[in-house]
């Protein structure tokens, strides 16, 4: 209180008075950024081991731009995020070898101090008002630093905007927007539309209230801002946004955490309620300010302010539920900018704070904002006789791991490869010999594999660890606790315990242990026990992956061209002989003592060939429905159909279709047809569809609500990998794995006989399904590596291949 009161007598102009109330204000806002700067300088020490879970490995990253001379690695060690923006920003101090770990600390706390000053002044300094000025140039600072922190490049786009959006020269604002689209796109992928938005929201506000003429004349500029502040860091993205590029499989893989919206043990309150605290009171203010009139804004521009910012929020509540994250407000950071630029555009101009009139809960509301930074530095707050620099150990206890570690590393490393999957900062700063580095297996890239549960990425980690490659694993020390969604950050915790603590603790053991520091020392295992399971899980079939990776990604249209013409991809027996695929339902008839006589059919998934429909007619069908939702007619084929079967078929135009009296074509989503929309059918058929449908029960209700009651359904099942070599193979993936890398666009649902059983039992009442081939030997192969969801324990239904089901009765819901 007493630097407070002292501060604010310094700071009064006004003769005759010790304090004013602005000097009071203005005060408090310097004294709170200066306790932050100072609270933050506490970590620059020259500690040479990670302050916290990342810091190391982070130091080790930002080297990789301009100093990868530091490492004894044969060619150029890669950067598996690929984010030269954020890298450089904190590496360009390795231009200066041999600077201290200190100094880097040091140029840390300038990043993600000095930001906020410089984007404070740049939003404030058009601010007519001088208290409202420099109280608004001290919120946002303290705001930027204290409760909301966002990352620092993500602060320099925001500058580059902020500091040319009052320029008079649109030429000007547009090469700004440009440069920070593109500083954008190499830093974060997901940023590249903020500076648009900004732009967009500078033009509308600023500049196209002048603007006379026509509506669309004067919005036009307004649109020309937005695609030069999002094109150029869209385009440098295609791959991230299409989502074939490392970074963006990754994260599709990682699972959405939708508990970490309220309150919650990772983060207490959660991220609505801490964002409402935090934003709330403000966007009520803004709300205010334009509905009341005071500004005084057209349809344009209150649409594109809730447009960017409900936008904004919306995604960057998504993205807060991606498991490794909802732990700060970092993810809504494109909200919260978005936020603070469009109050700062609604306050330039505005008359001066004592000219104004506002309600009492408005001024209410600013208190509450004044107080919020000041608030972490008063005695109430939780955490306010805590720092981490009192977690630091006492330089004794550094210095002896240091020699501890240095002396495992320098006799090992002539034994084999030592692996720093932790610490990497240690040989960074030359704490360690400059021995052969291992690129491989860095500890905040494993943890986001480890996410997304991807078992590509561990299979050559395994084998290595079975193989014992390397002499010594330097890593942070392992935990094979698993807290089961019962604390802080508990899924990511599980997870890394599942895919790397647990497997490396199989193979290795600890031989140091230091938690003052944060170091375990890891060395080969003699004697190797209950590793089979990691073991098999190593097994990588390059015979499989290489051409089902392939499929994978094989465009669509390739696809159809080699399925058609049966090369290498294999179609279905109704495509290949559609005369015995009518005559084995024949036969199925026969037996039940029933025939095709005066039947309406369907054929669930035809396959783009009128064969099989008319040989239904001219078994005896009276009307053919063919369905299919992927896959168009074959006209090429069904041209050579015409002169046998004009009865069936005519031309439309270029195009051969069924006549209408008896074929009827239904290209839609069978749980999109209603039975008012089609008249109910006697039987249902399909060959080898059933095990491509996304949604086998939704659709399996859909035909059951189009079969007539006294209807039948008969499905032929192909349960093997259709990569028929292997016909197993397919079940030794977790889903994520399956569903991203090796799934065909075909889709290959590896549902097994039981489940097959249990969905038709749910939609008919008589239901017969009878195995038509199991494969015992194949399926003893694969079963070291088949996942656990896919074995029941029966051999005689985890063997199953193929499978008829015949129902009957469907039920009525």
């Amino acid at each position: 209180m007493v630097a407070l009161w002292a501060a604010a007598y310094l700071l009064c102009t006004e003769s005759g008075r010790f304090v004013t109330f602005e000097s009071l204000v203005i005060s408090t806002g310097w004294l709170v950024l200066v306790s932050a700067i100072t609270r933050s300088l506490l970590l620059v020490v020259n500690d040479p081991f990670g302050l916290y879970w990342s810091e190391g490995n982070r130091m080790y990253d930002y080297s990789l731009v301009f100093a990868q001379d530091l490492y004894n690695y044969a060619g150029r060690i890669p950067d598996p995020y690929n984010t030269p923006g954020r890298y450089s920003l904190w590496g360009v101090l390795y231009l200066w070898q041999g600077l201290p770990i200190w100094a880097h600390r040091l140029w840390n706390i300038v990043l993600l101090t000095l930001p906020s000053f410089v984007l404070a002044w740049a939003l404030t300094r058009k601010l007519s008002d001088f208290i409202l000025r420099n109280a608004s140039f001290l919120w946002i600072t303290a705001f930027f630093i204290l409760l909301a922190p966002l990352h620092p490049p993500f602060m320099i786009v925001a500058i580059i905007v902020a500091l040319f959006a009052f320029h008079p020269s649109p030429y000007v604002r547009g090469a700004s927007l440009v440069a920070a689209s593109l500083y954008a796109g190499i830093s974060r992928w997901t940023w590249v539309f903020a500076p648009g938005a900004w732009g967009a929201l500078i033009d509308l506000l600023l500049y196209y209230p002048k603007r006379e003429g026509h509506w669309f004349k004067r919005l036009l500029p307004t649109i020309l801002m937005a695609v030069l502040g999002a094109a150029p860091g869209f385009l440098s993205n295609i791959g991230n946004f299409l989502g074939y590029t490392s970074g963006e499989v990754t994260t599709a893989q990682q699972p959405l955490l939708w508990y970490r919206l309220l309150p919650n043990l990772t983060l207490g309150p959660g991220i609505v309620l801490l964002i409402l605290l935090t934003t709330g009171p403000l966007v009520a203010l803004l709300l205010y300010k334009i509905f009341s009139r005071q500004w005084k804004l057209d349809g344009f521009q209150q649409a594109a302010i809730l447009g960017a910012l409900t936008g904004f929020l919306a995604i960057g509540l998504v993205i807060s539920t991606k498991i490794g994250g909802g732990g700060d407000l970092h993810n809504l950071d494109m909200y919260i900018g978005t936020l603070i630029v469009v109050i700062m555009l609604g306050l330039t101009g505005q008359p001066a704070l004592s000219e104004s009139k506002s309600p009492a809960w408005t001024l209410a509301a600013l208190c509450f904002f004044a107080l919020l930074p000041v608030y972490q530095f008063t005695p109430f707050f939780p955490s306010a006789a805590y720092h981490s620099r009192l977690d630091i150990p006492a330089q004794e206890d550094t210095d002896k791991a240091l020699i501890q570690i240095r002396a495992a590393v320098e006799e090992t490393a002539a034994l084999g490869e030592v692996l720093f999957m932790d610490q990497r900062q240690l040989l960074t700063f030359g704490y360690m010999p400059k021995i052969p580095f291992v690129a491989e297996y860095e500890k905040k890239y494993m943890m986001d594999q480890a996410m997304a549960s991807n078992e590509i990425y561990f299979q050559p980690y395994y084998q290595d660890l079975a193989n014992q490659r390397f002499a010594l694993i330097v890593t942070e020390p392992l935990k094979m606790d698993l807290k089961n969604e019962g604390g802080i950050f508990s899924e990511e915790n599980d997870l890394w315990v599942t895919w790397v603590s647990a497997p490396t603790l199989c193979f290795y053991e600890p031989v140091m242990t230091d938690k003052s520091v944060g170091v375990q020392l890891l060395v080969p295992r003699k004697d190797l026990i209950g590793c089979e399971n990691i073991c098999n899980r190593c097994l990588l079939n390059f015979k499989y992956l290489i051409p089902r990776i392939a499929r994978r990604f094989l465009p669509e249209r390739i696809v159809r061209f080699l399925l058609l013409r049966s090369l290498v991809i294999q179609p279905g027996l109704e495509t290949r002989d559609p005369q015995a695929a009518v005559q084995r339902y024949v036969d199925i008839l026969t037996e039940r003592g029933d025939s095709l006589a005066g039947k309406r059919v369907m054929v669930f998934g035809y396959g783009g060939r009128f064969d099989i429909g008319v040989g239904l007619l001219e078994s005896g069908a009276d009307s053919v429905v063919l369905c299919e939702k992927y896959a168009p007619p074959d006209d090429s084929h069904n041209r050579t159909l015409l002169p046998q079967y004009e009865a069936h078929l005519l031309l439309s135009g270029q195009l051969v279709r069924p006549r209408n009296e008896r074929i009827t074509l239904l290209e839609a989503d069978i749980r999109d047809v209603k039975s008012a929309d089609l008249a109910p059918v006697d039987l249902i058929i399909s060959n080898s569809v059933y095990e491509h449908l996304d949604d086998v029960e939704g659709i399996t209700r859909a035909l059951a609500a189009l079969t007539k009651p006294s209807g039948l359904h008969i499905h032929f099942v192909d349960l093997r990998d259709h990569f028929f070599k292997y016909p197993f193979e397919m079940l030794a993936y977790s889903k994520q794995t399956w569903y991203r890398w090796l799934n065909p666009s075909s889709n290959h649902n590896r549902y097994r006989v039981w489940e097959y059983r249990r969905v038709f039992e749910s939609s008919f009442h008589n239901v017969e399904l009878t195995v038509l081939q199991r494969n015992k030997t194949e399926f003893e192969k694969a079963r070291p590596r088949i996942r656990p969801e896919f074995i029941s324990g029966n051999l005689e239904d985890d063997t199953v291949e193929l499978i008829r089901v015949v129902a009957a009765r469907p039920k009525i819901s």
